[in-house]
């Protein structure tokens, strides 16, 4: 039997293919409105670039030994003990693929491990392989000495371990790819609030699965857990870095300070939460860093429900534009500074995009909008004045 390379079905690239299109986009989008590129435009559209490449190159090869210890599987000669550990796990490698992807480790007694990815099981070249495995009685299993290392709270069928694992693979990376369209379209509108939402929504969510499906979640990227399980640290992440981005570049805040206390409060019980549910974890480093993420998530996420929320009156006030410069630094950002427009105030820097840089300059007549906030701390956004009111530039 000669070697044998196979690639994975359509339903699996969709998302790679579909997350490198979007990146790709948010570049083309950023260039229109910012008529520039700078790091923070670059590095999504190397990034998509990444996504299609790695997508349309994705495949595994065997051997044709490979391919002949795996067909075994399929015959009443293979014992589940004989693989040594038929399980799943998390895997990081640069070498073979730069994420996280769930991978299928077999052992062959006396060979190096196999790592394939969890796509091969639905391959209908490879399903039958694994047929056999399932099969064995219990009596067949106490014979062996190395137990099944799959986690147990998944169930006995290992098809439906991969089953569930897949559901909320998929269903929390939906909700994602959802997040970052909202986000581009709401760039495109040129920060539309409400498109934080479904990323906002994501730890709710995974906190409503862990409910309802008891130790199907992992809470950490520990390496020594091998499993299956979606993991709450990818969950809060990469919406905290790109929330906290957001809030740091679209919106303006009076008084931001506030938020540290209850970000602060909301990262100590999510990191003694942790710590409940994985009683065995002790790498102080990852928890560090998962208190991190949920900080600046609570903090970028009551800064958005502030201003989305904010149904009192706001308070628009004209001024003019006393100062305005560029910042050629890792990336290039405008910024200008307004007269001041309350009692006792000074002059306020706003970082704003290309255009409205050059719209405004020395001596033009701006408007400043002013809340009170939905959860008491102020905002302020700088707006174009217009005949009709202000208008969102």
């Amino acid at each position: 039997m000669a070697s044998q390379t196979f690639r994975p079905p359509v339903s699996h690239q969709i998302g790679w293919y579909a997350m490198g299109l979007l990146l790709i986009l948010w570049f083309a989008a950023n260039i229109w409105l910012q008529n520039g590129v700078g790091i923070w435009s670059a590095l999504p559209f190397l990034g998509g670039l990444y996504l299609l490449f790695a997508a349309s190159r994705e495949h595994v090869r065997l051997s044709a030994e490979q391919l002949d210890y795996f067909n075994g599987f399929s015959t009443s000669t293979v014992r589940k003990c004989d693989v040594e550990g038929y399980r799943r796990l998390n895997r990081f490698s640069w070498r073979r693929r730069s994420r996280v992807s769930l991978v299928i480790e077999l052992k062959p007694v006396g060979a190096a491990p196999v790592h394939l990815p969890l796509w091969i099981l639905e391959h209908p070249d490879v399903a039958p392989w694994f047929a056999g495995l399932k099969d064995i009685d219990a009596e067949a299993e106490a014979e062996c000495h190395v137990v099944e290392a799959a986690t147990p709270a998944f169930g006995a069928d290992p098809n439906a371990r991969v089953a569930r694992a897949q559901f909320l693979k998929r269903l929390i990376g939906g909700v994602t790819v959802l997040g970052f369209a909202a986000l581009a379209v709401a760039f495109l509108a040129n920060g539309a609030s409400w498109a934080a939402v479904p990323l906002m929504a994501l730890p709710f969510i995974a906190v409503l699965l862990d409910i309802a499906y008891p130790g199907q979640l992992r809470f950490l990227d520990d390496q020594s857990e091998v499993d299956a399980r979606p993991s709450m640290f990818q969950l809060v992440m990469f919406p905290a870095l790109f929330l906290s981005f957001l809030v740091l570049e679209r919106l303006q805040l009076v008084t931001y300070h506030p938020l540290f206390l209850p970000a602060l409060a909301a990262a100590v019980i999510a990191v003694f939460y942790v710590r409940l549910r994985s009683p065995g974890m002790d790498w102080s480093a990852m928890l560090f860093g998962f208190g991190v993420c949920v900080f600046f998530y609570t903090g970028s996420a009551l800064a958005y429900a502030d201003e989305m929320f904010d149904t009192a009156p706001t308070r628009i006030v004209s001024t003019v534009v006393v100062d305005h410069h560029v910042n050629h630094g890792r990336s290039t950002s405008y910024t200008v500074s307004v007269a001041p427009w309350r009692a006792g105030g000074g002059a306020t820097d706003f970082s704003v995009t290309s255009a409205e840089y050059l719209a405004w300059g020395l001596g033009a007549t701006v408007c400043v909008r002013e809340g009170k906030g939905a959860l008491g701390w102020a905002w302020v956004k700088l707006k174009s004045c217009r005949s009709g009111g202000v208008h969102d530039s």
